[in-house]
């Protein structure tokens, strides 16, 4: 039977997700939320994708008798544990939902500006795969980069439409 996550610990700052990793690396279910910020640094024209703790130096874990002892050993962990209540359990999985519904939108964007230019040849035929017009079949026109987006999109020809799409969601096709 697997524990719901019913203790919150104190990690040291910037260690959080070793914690994690090492939690889990004995069988312990552990949480520290993950979001994407997007930061200029130096003379860039562009920000880079930095993944952060979405609350600094807590962790979240799931123990029981047999795992608490061993919790109180990682190291980076504060040896003092904080047991949630019901309504905590409650409050953190609607709020653990939240979080990774916006990491995952995050990281979509993040796969976007990592994502190679120029995949396809103006005039080839592409396969939309995801998005509103999936299972159509277009014609790649060109890729159209925005100052005020963080990724370019792959502008295409779909059934007399000119769109506008995410490259994720498009393939060659044939």
């Amino acid at each position: 039977m697997k524990t719901a996550i019913n203790y919150l610990g104190y990690a040291k700052t910037g260690h959080e997700f070793e914690v994690c990793e090492e939690l889990e690396g004995q069988g312990i279910e552990a949480w520290a939320g993950r979001v994407i910020r997007w930061k200029r640094s130096g003379k860039k024209r562009h920000p880079d994708p930095h993944e952060e703790p979405v609350l600094p130096n807590y962790v979240f874990m799931a123990l029981d008798d047999r795992t608490f002892h061993s919790a109180l050993r990682v190291r980076f962990l504060a040896n003092t544990l904080v047991m949630l209540g019901p309504a905590d359990r409650r409050d953190l999985a609607k709020f653990q939902a939240i979080v990774e519904a916006e990491f995952e939108k995050q990281d979509r964007i993040r796969r976007n500006a990592e994502m190679p230019k120029a995949e396809f040849d103006p005039g080839q035929e592409i396969e939309i795969i995801g998005g509103p017009f999936a299972d159509k079949i277009g014609t790649f026109r060109r890729i159209v980069e925005r100052s005020n987006q963080l990724f370019p999109k792959l502008e295409a020809d779909v059934g007399g439409l000119r769109l506008q799409l995410d490259p994720l969601d498009v393939r060659g096709a044939g």
